[in-house]
């Protein structure tokens, strides 16, 4: 007699949940490593960027003051970090939520020799 589906035990790389997790675990893992080289270099582009500017307005030498209008330069990986923290919280009550609607573990039957 061969289990049905829902006997055998559900494995944990088929649920969407787990993969959301796995997705959120790795992103804030990449943002840990290279978060301070990117906000370094973005930090860089704005200055360059802002000398640019000085430079094709005809200003030498010292910087004028900034521009009210001009956006703000902060450069942060914090939207990032949130946005991967919130589907960290989310894949894991997913999966949580998953793993208690499937109740107890099920086992296969053992197979006894007739």
């Amino acid at each position: 007699m061969s289990p049905t589906s829902d006997q055998l035990p559900a494995r944990l790389g088929d649920s969407p949940w787990f993969w959301l997790l796995l997705f959120a675990v790795v992103g804030l893992a990449a943002l840990v490593v290279i978060g301070p080289k990117h906000v370094r270099r973005q930090q860089r582009l704005v200055r360059m960027q802002h000398a640019r500017e000085n430079v094709a307005a005809g200003h030498r030498g010292t910087p004028p003051e900034p521009a009210a209008d001009r956006p703000q330069d902060d450069v942060s990986v914090l939207p990032l970090v949130s946005l991967f923290g919130l589907l960290l919280v989310v894949g894991s009550a997913g999966l949580l939520a998953r793993s208690r609607r499937r109740g107890p573990r099920s086992t296969i039957p053992e197979k006894h020799p007739p």
